[in-house]
């Protein structure tokens, strides 16, 4: 009997990412949606629509980027990376449709004859370095630690850091940043 001569298997072609990306537009569109539908619950159904919409026709356009993904993890690497598109063309979108107009004010009784707000604005502009030597004992810290707990403050009115960062950044107490915060909060809320 002649022994059989071993023939290698052709590997089997891995599917296109045109035609996988088709088949997780059908079948995964809604759950792209609904993750979407989580990180930005006050946007519209038609705006998280188009945003999954966009993120399809954005990865056909990159076919290079989805046979990678498809090889290193399959189909959950694939409907990853269309969360990621999605969320990201929804955040620019948002980012794009919020644009603000910022008018120069040469003195702050401009503002204030302007409108109502400007008035409320000008008052707590006036009033801030008051407001927050009157926020400070709120910390409850030392005396000597106080200087560093306005530095503090100011910083994160000014950056927007979270509290951990600015606190570190200063050397003060996370707590003792934050209960002075609260307390100038109050103290301009009740300006108004």
């Amino acid at each position: 009997m002649p022994a059989l001569a071993l023939v290698p298997e052709r590997p089997t072609p891995s599917p296109r990412p045109r035609h996988v990306l088709a088949a997780l537009f059908e079948t995964r569109r809604a759950g792209v949606g609904l993750y979407l539908r989580q990180r930005f619950p006050r946007v519209c159904i038609s705006q998280i629509d188009d945003a999954v919409s966009d993120a399809f026709v954005d990865l056909l356009r990159q076919p290079h980027d989805v046979e990678r993904a498809w090889q290193t993890g399959g189909e959950a690497r694939l409907e990853g990376l269309v969360r990621v598109v999605a969320w990201r063309k929804l955040r620019g979108a948002r980012r794009r449709a919020h644009v603000r107009c910022e008018l120069p004010v040469d003195d702050l009784a401009t503002v204030g004859r302007s409108n109502a707000a400007g008035q409320v604005l000008g008052v707590a502009l006036l009033h801030l370095d008051a407001a927050i030597e009157r926020a400070l004992p709120a910390a409850n810290t030392k005396a000597s630690h106080l200087p560093a707990v306005r530095a503090a403050l100011l910083d994160k009115l000014e950056t927007h850091d979270s509290d951990g960062t600015v606190a570190a950044r200063h050397g003060v107490r996370r707590e003792h940043l934050n209960r002075a915060k609260r307390a100038l909060m109050t103290e301009l809320a009740g300006l108004t």
